[in-house]
């Protein structure tokens, strides 16, 4: 399975609600200029996938809400198949 999309709603910087994606099959990196959300993107795919420490787990992911209520939705599609799986988080 691989990203296809990444679903914000008021997650940190990300007010409302923001479609990261579709992403292409080849992805290896996500660039940008500094401040344009690329951690933030990160983060709450980390988030919806349950994560909660990074690099050797001595580093927090401060996974801060925009507003009362966040949430992240990642989208899986299989590679070979037409298989599509969503993980949401609040």
């Amino acid at each position: 399975m691989r990203l296809s999309t990444v679903h914000l709603k008021d997650y940190k910087s990300y007010r409302g609600s923001v479609t990261v994606g579709p992403f292409s099959s080849s992805l290896s990196t996500i660039v940008g200029p500094n401040g344009a959300g690329k951690s933030t993107v990160i983060d709450g795919i980390l988030f919806a996938l349950g994560a909660s420490a990074t690099e050797g787990g001595s580093i927090a992911i401060n996974h801060a809400c925009g507003s009362d209520e966040c949430s992240v939705a990642v989208v899986l599609v299989g590679d070979a198949s037409p298989t599509r799986l969503t993980v949401q988080r609040r």
